[in-house]
């Protein structure tokens, strides 16, 4: 009932005297929002697990995902999303679960990070080939961020990045454009 009335400060209250709730085999729906909140605030206190148990640390966080998508909590949810899912990777990559609630619901950028984790680097570029494919022409916004991590990834990843010819897709891509939209916009440097 306390969470109603402020979930980050019920989340600490529980960090601070009921560890133990977190352990609970089975818990409410009503605990899942929770869930993200305590997630948040074990972070901000600096620690990488929930409960040091990995197997139930990833149940755990599957739960807060798919609470934290079904109240909408973020404006742009893929994106804030995968920066929630960044600093808990070790949690969220360690089997296919979070990748595939990912994937399912359409969060490319989150599908994206946890593709890399999972060294499924040749996947991470195909869906973002993808949705470039899909939104080219159509969201300038998305179609420059999925541009921006295929190159982030032929950055880190040259072999594969070669032998996929990554950058010339890109590049191929970038071209066909129009000219009207490859001229540089006003005030811009």
């Amino acid at each position: 009932r306390f969470a109603k009335i402020d979930y980050s400060q019920t989340a600490e209250i529980i960090l601070d005297h009921f560890m133990e709730w977190l352990s609970k085999e089975t818990l409410e729906d009503s605990d899942a929002l929770l869930l993200y909140y305590c997630f948040l605030a074990r972070r901000d206190r600096g620690y990488r697990t929930l409960t040091d148990s990995e197997e139930r640390d990833e149940q755990l966080l599957i739960l807060a995902v798919k609470e934290a998508v079904v109240h909408n909590l973020f404006e742009n949810l893929d994106m804030q999303l995968s920066e929630f899912l960044r600093y808990w990777l070790t949690i969220a990559s360690r089997t296919d679960r979070c990748l595939n609630y990912t994937v399912k619901n359409g969060f490319i950028l989150s599908s994206v990070l946890l593709l890399e984790a999972r060294k499924l680097l040749e996947g991470a570029f195909e869906l973002l080939e993808y949705e470039l494919e899909k939104r080219w022409m159509k969201d300038a916004m998305l179609s420059s961020k999925y541009i921006y991590e295929a190159i982030r990834l032929a950055n880190i990843y040259h072999e594969e990045a070669r032998q996929g010819n990554w950058l010339f897709k890109i590049l191929n891509r970038m071209l066909s454009l129009p000219e009207s939209e490859l001229q540089e916009e006003p005030g811009g440097t």
